[in-house]
């Protein structure tokens, strides 16, 4: 899907008029798909989740308290679905579902955003966008319906961070939150319609 990016920017705008549209969320860095990349130091190969631009540079995203939160997503895996269409006559399937399973990363100090670590998620959760509405579909040529569904969380922050770090001291304090929210991205689309790169 040629979308995801503007998918999880969706997500990401919604959260942030809702969720992080709070004074303790101004100094906020909330980033879109991330991928784990291998930094040498030395001797020593530690994994990091870093942002990479389309022009392949590297932003890395390590536990950082100048900022008051932190977000970035991972995806995981990707599942297909034709839609049978009555009004199709063997011209093969072009109405088709995909499913993503991902993960949106939070990391926040307590002290700076005054919630816990439930409160945090429960802020989260409360907010996060369901069923996106067609206007914001509207750039996405070939999407016909988006909807997100979450599907579980982990506030363990020694579990999210051994999925995210390899080589790397634990860092957290007792008042460091690092969670993982999980979720699915279903979209529904026409593939004869969707425009993924310029003709030659």
């Amino acid at each position: 899907m040629p979308f995801l990016r503007e998918q999880i920017d969706i997500i990401n705008n919604e959260l942030i008029a809702t969720a992080f549209n709070y004074k303790q969320f101004k100094n906020a860095l909330i980033e879109n798909i991330a991928k784990n990349c291998l930094v040498n130091d030395g001797e020593v190969q530690r994994v990091m989740p870093a942002v990479i631009s389309v022009a392949g540079t590297e932003k890395y995203l390590g536990i950082d308290d100048t900022y008051n939160v932190i977000v970035y997503h991972k995806i995981l895996n990707k599942a297909y679905s034709r839609q049978t269409v009555s009004s199709q006559y063997g011209n093969g399937y072009d109405k088709m579902t995909e499913t993503t399973n991902a993960y949106m990363v939070v990391f926040a100090k307590q002290s700076k955003i005054g919630l816990t670590a439930e409160q945090l998620e429960a802020l989260i959760i409360t907010n996060f966008p369901d069923r996106i509405a067609a206007g914001s579909l509207s750039s996405l040529t070939g999407i016909e319906t988006m909807t997100v569904n979450l599907t579980g969380s982990d506030l363990d922050g020694q579990t999210v961070f051994a999925n995210e770090y390899r080589n790397v001291d634990y860092p957290l304090g007792i008042e460091d939150i690092l969670m993982r929210v999980n979720y699915q991205i279903e979209v529904a689309y026409n593939k004869s319609c969707l425009t993924i790169c310029e003709p030659c």
